[in-house]
């Protein structure tokens, strides 16, 4: 009877094991880290781009000089493909150096059909299907060429950028711009868990940041005017500055914490005015959940009737013991 139950404890642990806490079988795993997209992505100095921030300050792997960034600024989703960014982490990852990829693209899709947004002439279902085919293409061929996890970002609000802001001037324009917005990522999150990777909701963490004030260490940031001077969000038309920049990284740490049950510390109030060259600093304010816009893969139906299953076995098991 003993080695009836025991043998019904190892079936039990086989099916709950990845249904509770799937994410944390990944921890302590991360061997190399990839990123692809645009500007928003590329580079290695800190007012240029959020993978600086990770890799020197928190020493995660991203390549000697940061060489697994191959993100090129100004690239579309299929400027993406194009250019070979997702094979060239295919490559990385087959040859076990990466088994982690970050992908931040789809922003730069919009600019190119804006006319279209804005009159209402714009096939969206076709654009949505080729925006989000892209984005998948690039997923699977990563996810194809090896043990691989990866974490995709939505495609960003872009009413809310520096120059959204300035250009959207009415409600309806607006709308209209979200509306595209809130397709594609409609359509996007559900791809992206469905292949057991993690969606990070980029377009609700700009909307939180940008529609309640933002501050930070005590200062308050400007998220609405474009400028040079350290406490603007945005520096121009698409790109934030250092605390954009660092905003960013806490948002892509949170990810891989919550994805792999680790626990990277975020960057403070303080260490992001210090690095801004801002002053002020009155204590942490910004109290931003960022991981509340991180969504894990949820586990099949079929995983979680098994382990219902294989409970209830357990149960009759002990029923009898007793």
């Amino acid at each position: 009877m003993r080695s009836k139950f025991t043998l019904m404890l190892l079936i039990v642990a086989a099916a709950w094991i990845p249904c509770s806490a799937p994410q944390s079988a990944y921890a302590d795993s991360i061997v190399g880290i990839a990123a692809m997209g645009a500007s928003e992505t590329q580079g290695t100095t800190y007012d240029g781009s959020w993978v600086p921030y990770l890799a020197n300050d928190r020493n995660l792997n991203f390549g000697p000089a940061q060489s697994y960034n191959v993100a090129i600024g100004g690239s579309s989703s299929s400027d993406l493909l194009a250019e070979g960014q997702h094979t060239d982490v295919a490559q990385l990852v087959s040859g076990g150096k990466v088994n982690l990829a970050f992908l931040t693209v789809g922003g730069l899709d919009f600019p190119p059909v804006s006319t279209k947004i804005l009159n209402h002439t714009l096939n969206v279902p076709a654009f949505v299907n080729q925006v989000t085919g892209n984005i998948t293409t690039a997923v699977d061929t990563i996810l194809s060429a090896g043990p691989t996890r990866m974490i995709v970002l939505s495609v960003p609000d872009m009413t809310l950028t520096g120059g959204g802001q300035r250009t959207l001037t009415t409600a309806a324009s607006r709308q209209s711009v979200l509306d595209v917005v809130n397709a594609v990522n409609t359509t996007l999150k559900p791809e992206i868990l469905g292949r057991g990777q993690v969606f990070v909701d980029f377009e609700a963490a700009m909307q939180q940041w940008s529609n309640h004030p933002l501050v930070i260490g005590g200062v308050t940031i400007n998220t609405h005017d474009e400028g040079t001077s350290p406490e603007h969000l945005w520096l121009n038309d698409l790109h934030v500055a250092t605390v954009g920049n660092a905003i960013f990284a806490n948002l892509m740490l949170s990810a891989i914490n919550k994805a792999y049950d680790l626990h990277y510390p975020l960057f403070s109030d303080q260490y992001i005015l210090n690095l801004a060259g801002l002053s002020g600093y009155s204590g942490e304010t910004s109290n931003i959940d960022y991981q509340s816009f991180v969504y894990l893969p949820t586990p099949e139906p079929s995983s979680l009737l098994f382990a219902a299953l294989a409970f209830s076995s357990l149960f009759l098991v002990w029923r009898k013991k007793a």
